[in-house]
């Protein structure tokens, strides 16, 4: 980027500008990213860089805010996008963006919205033969019946971006079939697969996937009663966030998974704060149901823990403590 600066190519220093933003933002520096998007925006304001680079910064701004659960900002930046993108003909942005439009949307739990988005990005995809979104394409759709428990068709569609010869796609698109096998009691297959990836992806050096592929494998884990080693991957993916000040991860989130995750990080002291602002910015209805049972844990830390967290989101207490069988435990907060 600086030898692009020292010739005067502003067009050069701001690609480069993106390109850096792009590897920082996906591999969750998100402080480094934010200066070389800042960047990017200055030399194209300055050098009058016309819409190809408008809509490059456009889709950059819209992906730092998703990569930080900013989902209606990103959503609105997406949208943003796309209306140039299409006004001025770019056909690789006009699919990209009505991607990142409906993963957005779907991670809102819009998705209606987000299923149009994508049957729009796969219209365009055809008619204008970037075939290479096709596989992204199907995988989103899959994650979005997974998110509705259609899992039928999410294992069709996960069947055929599969079939996909990039190696870097392949470890990507199993990790979509290792969450539907979570979800469907193949928990062996599950760890299986996500262990595959998470080689691969310590490999290329990005703890972002990293770290939420660490979550999934804490979750089997639990399922399969393995707590020791649940624990293990829970607290290492947990130390990284916590370090890099995160609580939102943009790559196979699934509020119920992530709940359950929160609930036993609470339970078992493993980085309290990070599980509590995850529950409370990020799954609130879901963390809601999740968090009940803690309200009787033999560990008044544990019991409070969860009672700041259903307070702060303002949950019906009284309605959740009637519904509670244990009499002490309905004493013990009524008091």
């Amino acid at each position: 980027m600086r030898v692009y600066e020292r010739q005067g190519n502003a067009a050069g220093a701001c690609d480069a500008a993106l390109i850096l933003f792009n590897f920082h933002n996906q591999t969750g520096r998100y402080q480094t990213s934010g200066s070389y998007l800042q960047r990017a925006r200055q030399l194209q304001q300055i050098a009058g860089l016309g819409p190809s680079y408008q809509v490059a910064i456009l889709n950059s701004d819209a992906h730092r805010h998703w990569y930080r659960g900013n989902l209606p900002e990103a959503l609105e930046l997406a949208l943003q996008a796309i209306d140039l993108a299409d006004r001025t003909e770019q056909p690789k942005q006009r699919i990209y963006n009505r991607l990142v439009a409906g993963n957005v949307a779907r991670d809102l739990g819009n998705f209606f919205t987000a299923q149009r988005w994508y049957d729009e990005a796969e219209h365009l995809t055809h008619k204008i033969g970037f075939t290479l979104f096709l596989g992204w394409i199907d995988v989103h759709c899959a994650w979005l019946a997974i998110l509705q428990e259609q899992y039928s068709a999410a294992r069709s569609l996960l069947q055929r971006a599969l079939l996909t010869q990039d190696y870097g796609q392949a470890m990507s698109f199993s990790v979509f079939q290792a969450v539907l096998y979570s979800l469907t009691g193949r928990f062996i297959e599950a760890v299986e697969l996500l262990q595959r990836s998470l080689a691969f992806y310590q490999r290329t050096s990005d703890p972002l996937s990293v770290a939420t592929l660490q979550l999934h494998l804490a979750f089997n884990f639990l399922q399969m009663k393995r707590q020791e080693k649940a624990n293990q991957m829970l607290e290492a993916a947990l130390r990284w966030m916590a370090e890099q000040r995160i609580d939102y991860l943009p790559h196979w989130w699934h509020p119920s998974i992530m709940a359950t995750l929160c609930t036993h990080a609470l339970a078992e002291g493993i980085y309290p704060h990070v599980a509590e602002q995850m529950a409370v910015k990020h799954l609130r209805d879901v963390i809601v149901r999740a968090l009940q049972p803690l309200l009787g844990h033999a560990d008044e830390t544990v019991r409070r823990r969860a009672f700041d967290i259903l307070e702060n989101l303002n949950a019906d207490l009284l309605c959740i403590l009637g519904s509670i069988d244990d009499k002490t435990v309905r004493k013990h907060w009524a008091n």
